[in-house]
C-alpha cells in the first residue's frame, strides 16, 4: 500500500490544484462574488456561486481523503508538501 499511497497523494495534489484553479477563475470572472448574494442576481451568478461552493466542499473532501491515504506512508515520509 505504501507505493500506491505515494501515487494517490500525487494524484490528489493534482486534482486539488485543478479544483483550486477552477474556483479562483470563477471568483475572478464574476465581480458579484465581492458582495453578498442578492435576490436580483442572475441565474448565471447564482449557479457560479453554487459551483464555487461545491469546489470548496470538494477541496475539503480531498483534504480528508489525503489524511487517510497519508496514514499508509512510512512515518519519515509524512512531511510531503501535499
Amino acid at each position: 500500500m505504501t507505493d500506491n499511497a505515494r501515487y494517490q497523494l500525487a494524484g490528489l495534489a493534482s486534482v486539488d490544484a485543478v479544483v483550486e484553479i477552477a474556483m479562483r477563475a470563477l471568483v475572478e470572472t464574476y465581480p458579484a462574488f465581492g458582495r453578498e448574494p442578492h435576490p436580483t442576481d442572475s441565474a448565471e451568478v447564482a449557479s457560479a456561486r453554487n459551483l464555487v461552493d461545491l469546489c470548496g466542499r470538494l477541496l475539503i473532501a480531498i483534504d480528508t481523503h489525503r489524511r487517510h491515504v497519508a496514514r499508509h506512508l512510512p512515518s519519515d515520509e509524512h512531511d510531503w508538501p501535499f
